[in-house]
């Protein structure tokens, strides 16, 4: 079944665009940033994140992700988010993964890119908010409860205009004030992700007994934690990463 949840068109196709428009958007920054140079690693993160989709979207319209809900690690950890760890952590501690992260990250337009890529956090608010008044996640994980995720995907332009465009006497852009806005968006996305899991059915849940998050276990919003956190996540430690090497750079040359 396409809707288990029986979620409401609005909800159902504006996540579903969500997910579309992330795979897209970070698709095409990673071809922009590789320009035509290397359209054969281009083409292959295209095929990767489609197949990534359809294999989580198969997963969980097979029902492995929303039965045997004491078994741990949950299947959903173990099979939708832990092997998006695993991968960002190879590109982070491998030379080729450094020389990839490298290249993308030479462009100031890029991080750019990937700084407004997070303005998808807005929608994906609202659709958390609709399915806390389809009582299929907790109100806590909303911008009405204790979720102020929101606020990454509001200040995301801004913070591109501070760093790049509003002090034009500087050479280069404010890293520091880069790394600070990413370290506190990541401290907000990180508050979510632990209410997620800590009222999610599972043997280890805290929160939400009443009214507990089990959309994440059902198609499409299984391709939150599965996909859509992890690039987000991803596009994060790109940056965080740049901004570290300029100021370390930036200190030792004075």
């Amino acid at each position: 079944m396409l809707n288990p949840l029986n979620l409401p068109n609005i909800t159902f196709f504006t996540f579903l665009l969500v997910v579309i428009c992330t795979a897209l958007y970070f698709i095409w920054i990673i071809k922009k940033a590789f320009s035509k140079e290397n359209s054969y690693l281009v083409n292959q993160i295209f095929i990767g994140i489609f197949l990534w989709i359809l294999l989580q979207s198969g997963l969980v319209m097979s029902n492995v992700y929303n039965t045997n809900l004491n078994v741990l690690p949950p299947r959903i950890l173990l099979f939708g988010v832990f092997p998006t760890i695993l991968l960002m952590l190879g590109v982070l501690l491998t030379k080729k993964g450094n020389i990839f992260l490298d290249k993308i990250t030479l462009q100031q337009e890029i991080l750019q890119h990937l700084t407004l890529l997070h303005i998808i956090r807005v929608p994906v608010e609202l659709v958390l908010d609709w399915l806390a008044w389809s009582k299929v996640v907790p109100f806590l994980m909303t911008f009405e409860g204790r979720n102020f995720d929101i606020l990454a995907g509001i200040t995301a332009p801004f913070i591109v205009y501070l760093v790049f465009f509003a002090d034009k006497s500087q050479p280069k852009p404010n890293y520091k004030l880069f790394l600070v806005w990413n370290i506190l968006a990541m401290l907000l996305l990180a508050n979510i992700v632990f209410y997620a899991i800590f009222s999610a059915p599972a043997p280890f849940q805290i929160f939400a007994f009443d009214q507990p998050n089990i959309a994440i276990l059902y198609f499409p919003i299984s391709l939150l934690p599965t996909f859509v956190v992890p690039v987000v996540v991803f596009s994060h430690i790109i940056v965080v990463r740049k901004c570290l090497k300029e100021i370390f750079y930036q200190n030792n040359s004075i």
